[in-house]
């Protein structure tokens, strides 16, 4: 890409020059070599002046439209910065706001040259520089290139020369008030290809729309229409439905988002939708002659089901939809004879009318868009409020194809009188600044002047508009008696050609060939009765340059006549005080300081200069100097370019200087106050730190004397807050409080003697296992005293023998102490409920029948215990898991209706630990299981116990165990015990 700033690379051999005017030459050999150096540099801009010329790399260049580079040309001069759309229409807006007068863009080129693309990228540079300037909430402008989306949807298609020509012209109107701000807008169309409904070359489409509408199948569905393209013979004849390079989905939701975005209610795009479908539908109706009509050329509808569901698109009755397109209506007479006769049809005319009528639909749809985009976009603004504009003029290229119709003739025809106008502004503009900066300026008449054609097309009295519009009075011309006329009024006409007039059988009988200053262009009869943009190729392959297809679009855009014209005066123009800002350092006079007059300053720099031919290559107008030749620029340029060096040096030997000096000055001022600064927060902090020295004494001192009551038994101000030290609660307070907590505590522990710190630790444990509050996994009484002994009490009516079993226990084993003791209700292995009476041992867990206090079987060691598990209901059951393959004990310890499961876990956990070193699970499990059935010979067969409240009316205080099938079990509990 060109650097932005265009002075030091306008005479870069490598990069090309940045303006035709700037050639020795203007050979067309010298405008392709300089247009293809660029080109393969990826530069797609150039100037003529203060024209732009565009290639059409095809291909993205995301780089040459980013904000960053948008902002580098505003406020900008076009010739201080690289050629870009950008900086024509920074200029253009700066005009408009400084002269207060319309400004018009026109956008010339072949079709596929990038006109659609430009004119994007001007309307959106207007937006980003007016959003900046007046920070509007809703732009215009975005509302315009909004609309472009909707344009081109139902105005482009693809041709074989381009995936989305536009295929109509349009003049897109930006309306201003005083201040510059874009405040309304208007869009105009014209020559909108209609012919392209019904007919096309073979490989071409008809408008993007019709496509994009049948890849909803939502609306072909709702509308009862096919969504297969190739259904309908308007788009079938073509056989083109899809292009690589167009995604019809995407584009149609982009549309509907676009309408919205622009007013259209649901039912507002619903009627498009029904005319779209209508219109497909009219090329599928089919005409048959009517053999019941003797002696007549008539007919009738072949397809009537196809003309119902037109009919009922277009919400009209189906009998007159038929009799129009089968007859026609003839008023004979004037006056009081006036009479109106209706005229039956041949097959021919039908399809005639048939197709006339589809494309008048379309053109009546396509302007009904238009004047409701408009009424978006004028935006209501009152036109008194409307000060100036710019225009933006969008029309078709020149195009020639295999067989030319009146609407290429017409679009061919508007070509010419824009190629006439340009020509005509060029020479007009540069005289007329010429005679008011007081320069003499010499005629030009040596370049090409298209008058001779656009007399032949429009002349007066004949011309061929003349002859044409003769013909469709008369309405009963045919193309062989019109070219007859041509050939009679033109057949010596040096830009005139046909079969007749030249005898060249390349022309065919129905045809005419005119010598357009673009090329010669042959048309067919038979049917009949801002900016130059360039595309780089005629294939649309990224960043080639095709040199003959750029060499004809040269001639044709006549960009080597408007270079000549440019050329024949001053290639350069600029003001004097712009110019001696830029080379005051090539005069020691004006440098580095002029107080003189800036014509005057400019003289001197001429002067020192050493320009040859000053005279002659130099003139000083009013407020300008103009420079006859590229090279004396250069030469100017050249000069700034080796001195410039020197001039730099010296300004940053000076700057430099100037700030070291600055630096050293602000240093020392900066050292002084931070060192005055330092100085007074050290005394503040001095004095900070005393004051909070005494007064955190006192704070201390009171709220030790508040702490007394906390420090006195036996209760230590139990149930009172502790008070805090500051008014608000703050980190030392939780310190406090927690120390407040663990200081109790001590304290009441080292009160207890060996036997109630061990019931303390248990009930520790217990609360580690069974939780408390919201993270309780089982109920239990944390209040409840743990008692181990259950047996031993007075109430027990078998205390003796249960005396004299445990001394004759401990006679037997090694056993020395008893940490649990009471009847429980032991489940069999055949799920039988047995009261026992349990021991459990500092090794062992004894059972004994508590009718005669004889031991059952051996003791279970302890030290085989492998889990303890138990539900997270409110049941009394706990199972005990041994090593295989001994079995599980499983036991219900609330016989007396007291839950005595945390007592005997907390027990066993502790035990084991102490004989093991191993601390063992206590799993809370729903169902629960067990295995006491297991022996050395086989493994047995596991319980599985599920655990439900008791039946309404059925609760018990006791748990019961309930054998089911097999070795299932449910154990009932009292919710509310």
């Amino acid at each position: 890409m060109e650097p932005i700033n265009s002075y030091n690379n306008s005479f870069d051999k490598n990069i090309g020059l940045s303006d035709f005017c700037f050639l020795d030459k203007i050979e067309e050999i010298d405008i392709l070599s300089n247009l293809s150096t660029r080109f393969n540099r990826d530069i797609i801009y150039t100037y003529i002046g203060d024209q732009v010329v565009s290639i059409n790399p095809f291909s993205k260049k995301p780089n040459l439209y980013d904000e960053k580079l948008l902002k580098s040309y505003q406020n900008m001069y076009m010739y201080e910065v690289s050629p870009h759309i950008y900086a024509l229409a920074e200029d253009t807006y700066k005009k408009l706001v400084l002269s207060k007068e319309n400004q018009c863009v026109i956008i010339t080129g072949e079709s596929g040259a990038g006109k659609t693309e430009s004119s994007k990228i001007f309307l959106n540079y207007l937006k980003n520089i007016s959003n900046d300037k007046f920070n509007k909430t809703e732009n215009i402008i975005k509302l315009v290139l909004e609309s472009n989306n909707i344009l081109e949807s139902f105005g482009n298609a693809k041709t074989l020369r381009n995936d989305n020509s536009s295929r109509f012209g349009k003049f897109i109107e930006i309306e201003f008030d005083g201040k510059g701000s874009p405040i309304s807008g208007k869009i105009s169309q014209f020559l909108l290809e209609k012919s392209r409904v019904h007919s096309r070359a073979i490989g071409e489409r008809s408008f993007h729309i019709f496509y994009q509408f049948l890849t909803s199948r939502e609306l072909t569905d709702r509308h009862q229409i096919p969504s297969d393209p190739s259904y309908y013979k308007y788009l079938k004849d073509s056989m083109c439905y899809s292009v690589s390079t167009v995604n019809d989905t995407k584009d149609f939701q982009s549309l509907i988002g676009s309408l919205k975005l622009l007013g259209w209610s649901e039912e507002d795009m619903n009627s498009i939708w029904r005319v779209l479908g209508a219109i497909l539908l009219i090329g599928n109706i089919e005409f048959s002659n009517d053999v019941e009509k003797n002696n007549v050329d008539a007919v009738y509808v072949s397809t009537p089901d196809t003309l119902k569901k037109v009919a009922q698109l277009l919400q009209c009755k189906t009998d007159l939809l038929e009799k129009s397109l089968i007859s026609r209506s003839l008023t004979l007479g004037a006056g009081k004879r006036q009479s109106s006769i209706r005229v039956l049809l041949n097959q021919s005319q039908a399809r005639e009318t048939r197709d006339a009528f589809a494309k008048v639909l379309y053109d009546r749809l396509f302007s009904s868009i238009i004047e409701r985009i408009n009424v978006t976009i004028a935006n209501g603004i009152d036109h008194k409020c409307i000060e100036m504009s710019i225009g933006i003029l969008d029309i078709y290229g020149f195009e020639i194809f295999e067989n030319n119709s009146f609407e290429q003739f017409i679009i061919n025809y508007s070509n010419e009188k824009l190629q006439q106008l340009f020509i005509n502004l060029v020479l007009r503009q540069e005289q007329e600044e010429y005679l008011k900066e007081g320069i003499e300026w010499k005629t030009i008449d040596n370049y090409f002047d298209n008058t001779p054609i656009i007399d032949l097309i429009e002349g007066q009295p004949v011309g061929l508009i003349k002859l044409l519009e003769e013909a469709c009075l008369i309405g009963q011309s045919t193309p062989e008696l019109l070219l007859q006329k041509f050939n009679q009024f033109f057949s010596k006409n040096n830009y005139f050609e046909s079969f007749e007039s030249t005898n060249n059988f390349q022309i065919e009988s129905k045809s005419f060939t005119l010598k357009h200053y673009a090329g010669d262009v042959n048309y067919n009869l038979e049917p009949i009765t801002y900016i130059r943009c360039i595309k780089s190729n005629n294939e649309k392959r990224a960043n080639y340059f095709d040199f003959e297809c750029v060499k004809h679009q040269i001639k044709y855009l006549n960009i080597q006549e408007t270079i000549r014209v440019r050329k024949a005066g001053y290639c350069h123009k600029q003001h004097y005080t712009r110019f001696l800002n830029r080379y005051k350092m090539l005069s020691n006079e004006t440098w580095p300081f002029w107080n003189g007059t800036p014509k005057e300053g400019v003289m001197a720099i001429v002067k020192a200069s050493q320009v040859q031919n000053s005279l002659m290559e130099c003139q000083f107008g009013k407020k300008k100097l103009f420079i006859k030749s590229a090279s004396t620029l250069f030469h100017f340029e050249e000069l700034r370019t080796k001195i410039l060096p020197k001039v730099v040096i010296e300004i940053q030997r000076v700057w430099r200087g100037y700030m070291a000096r600055k630096w050293y000055k602000r240093e020392l001022d900066r050292l002084k106050l931070e060192k005055e600064e330092m100085q007074k927060q050290l005394k503040r902090k001095q004095s900070a730190q005393l004051i909070q020295k005494f007064y955190l004494n006192y704070k201390v001192r009171t709220y030790v004397k508040k702490l007394k009551p906390w420090c006195v038994g036996p209760y230590y101000n139990k149930g009172h807050i502790m008070p805090t030290l500051w008014l608000r609660k703050t980190l030392i307070d939780s310190i406090m409080q927690t120390i407040h907590i663990a200081w109790w505590a001590k304290v009441k522990v080292t009160s207890l003697n060996m036997e109630q710190r061990a019931l303390v630790r248990q009930k520790i444990l217990a609360l580690d296992l069974f939780g408390m509050g919201y993270s309780r996994k089982k109920e239990w009484d944390c209040r409840r005293k743990f008692t181990a002994d259950y047996l031993s009490d007075d109430s027990n009516p078998k205390k003796q023998q249960f005396t004299e079993a445990v001394q004759l226990l401990f006679q037997k084993g090694g056993d020395k102490e008893i940490l649990f003791a009471d009847n429980v209700i032991k489940i069999n292995k055949r799920g039988k409920s047995q009261l026992r009476s349990i021991i459990i041992t500092d090794q062992h867990i004894y059972k004994y029948d508590p009718k005669k206090y004889t031991q059952k079987k051996v003791g279970l060691k302890l030290h085989s215990i492998v889990a303890l598990s138990t539900s997270n209901k409110k049941d009394t059951f706990l199972a005990i898991h041994f090593k295989q393959p001994i079995r599980d004990l499983f036991i219900d310890l609330g016989c007396d209706f007291v839950e005595k499961v945390s007592e005997v876990s907390t027990n066993l956990i502790q035990q084991v630990f102490k004989l093991t070193g191993t601390t063992i699970p206590l799993l809370f499990r729903d169902p629960l299981t067990f295995n006491n059935s297991r022996d050395s010979r086989n493994h047995g067969t596991d319980f599985v116990v599920s655990f439900s409240q008791y039946p309404k009316g059925k609760e018990q205080r006791q748990c019961t165990f309930i054998k089911g099938k097999g070795n299932t079990a449910i154990i009932h509990y009292n919710l509310n015990d």
